[in-house]
Formats: C-alpha cells, structure tokens, sequence
C-alpha cells in the first residue's frame, strides 16, 4: 500500500516536471518567435527608401534623413559645441564628413550605420534564440507615448520597441535614457542636400577628428 502510494507521488512529481518542461519550452518558442517578428518589422521599416528619425539621449542629438540612396546624418552632443554632419551619395559614392565647429570636411566617409541600435533587433536568429534561452531576460506588453509596446528588460538595458512596426522607442542603460521617433515619406530633396561645401575648408589632418 505504502509503496503504491510512492508510485503515485513519484508519478504526479514527474508529470509535474514534464509539464514544467513543456511551459518552459513554449515560452522560449514565445520569446523567440516574438524577437523575430520585431526583427522582421524592423528591417521592414528601415529599409524603406524614404525616412527620418530624431534621437536624443543624455549627451548627443542625433538626426537622420534618407531619400532613395542619398542620406545625411547630424550629430551634436548637448554639453559642448560638437556638431557633425556625414553626407553620403549612394548613386555617386560620394561621402563626406563635416566639421561644423570648425567649418573643415574630409573627404572620407565616416558614416557609421545610421539604423538606431537595439539589441533585440539587431541580433541574427542563432543570438535571437540565446536571448530567448536567457532567464534575465524579461519581456511584457507596455503602452508608450500612445502606442502599444513591447517593453524588453536585459540586464540593466531596458528597451521599448513598437509591436506593429519594432522600431526602437526608447531605450535606457544605467540612467542614459534615449527617445526616438520617426516619419516616413517626409524627406525632401532639401533635407538630403550636401552641406555648402565652399563653406568649408579641406581638413589636412584626418587623424585627430572624432565625433
């Protein structure tokens, strides 16, 4: 009798544990479908030919426009008078870089990815799929600035990405916070246009010159 009733507990702790397993399995699939659907939307959105977005954080402004394949890229940091503007012509592989305190430009590059950063979105499927495996990684639904969100908490890193369009909102780390928002369709000619370059003067020195 006493061991029928073991039997009976043993059975009941296992299939406990297999449906423990099961919920565990189901909320990785979950986490991992959901990253990957923000992905999605992600590359989706910023992939457009048309765009700007503004960001703002504790120390820099940033501004970007894109028009087709020409973009432009602003960059200032609020306590000083830094202020950078990169310039890039995808049809002409023109790329310039502009130093608005100083009037200077080289005539390199220096545009870095323009997309906003986010570790959710920027990650490829295999890392997807670790962050889904991680037990610090907590995801729920959160309304932000009127649009429904998913507020994504890894760490000390704390991220607020739009469910319909998983496009970055904001994004806080050890008290820097960071605001974004976007337009779509809203870029000119204007706006892309290549900074005055008779304004300026050719920098000699390249070496000393960072944002």
């Amino acid at each position: 009798m006493i061991e029928r009733k073991r039997i009976k507990v043993s059975e009941i702790f296992f299939i406990i544990f297999l449906l423990l397993v099961l919920a565990l399995f189901l909320l990785i699939a979950w986490r991992y479908n959901v990253l990957c659907d923000l992905s999605k939307q992600n590359n989706l959105n910023l992939n457009k030919s048309n765009y700007y977005y503004y960001s703002k954080n504790n120390e820099t402004i940033t501004e970007y426009w894109k028009k087709d394949n020409v973009a432009k890229l602003n960059m200032k940091q609020i306590n000083s008078d830094r202020d950078v503007t990169f310039w890039r012509n995808g049809n002409t592989g023109e790329e310039y870089t502009f130093y608005n305190m100083t009037m200077e430009y080289t005539e390199d590059g220096g545009m870095f990815s323009a997309r906003p950063t986010s570790i959710t979105t920027s990650y490829d499927n295999f890392n997807k799929f670790l962050l889904a495996l991680n037990p610090t990684v907590f995801i729920w639904t959160k309304e932000y600035d009127g649009k429904e969100c998913l507020d994504i908490k890894i760490g000390e890193q704390e991220e607020l990405i739009e469910k319909e369009t998983g496009l970055l909102l904001s994004t806080s780390s050890e008290g820097n916070v960071k605001r974004l928002s976007y337009s779509f369709d809203t870029v000119t000619d204007e706006d892309v246009r290549m900074p005055d370059i008779s304004q300026y003067k050719l920098q000699e020195d390249k070496t000393n010159k960072s944002f």
